[in-house]
């Protein structure tokens, strides 16, 4: 994997971990490792994998992701980008587009970061 592609994975768990607030898990897709799977098998470098199922997979606990955004105090602004995301998921059908979605996530949740 090459290092752009692991600094993506990481960007994808940080998404799902802020929406939880957890710390990493594989129970809500916090891992890294579930977008790494989803761009090995893009890239043909993985051993075994399903391209549909693991861009359902991943694009399942982005959507939950996005459902505990918007129980979140938003502003009518933030709301609104957040409905746009869940709208922008739906055709979603690679990893760039789902990364996509997680920076621009990412950047309308930076206020919810804990210093």
């Amino acid at each position: 994997m090459s290092p752009e592609n692991h600094g993506n994975t990481l960007l994808y768990e940080y998404f799902i971990r802020r929406a939880h607030k957890s710390s990493r898990t594989t129970k809500n897709g916090a891992d890294s490792s579930v977008m790494a799977i989803l761009m090995n098998i893009e890239q043909g470098t993985a051993r075994k994998g399903n391209l549909d199922k693991q861009i359902t997979k991943v694009k399942g606990y982005m959507e939950k992701a996005l459902d505990k955004f918007l129980k979140f105090k938003l502003t009518e602004a933030e709301r609104t980008a957040f409905l746009q995301l869940k709208k922008d998921l739906e055709p979603a059908y690679s990893s760039a587009q789902l990364m996509r979605i997680v920076e621009s996530g990412l950047e309308f949740t930076q206020r919810f970061v804990k210093d």
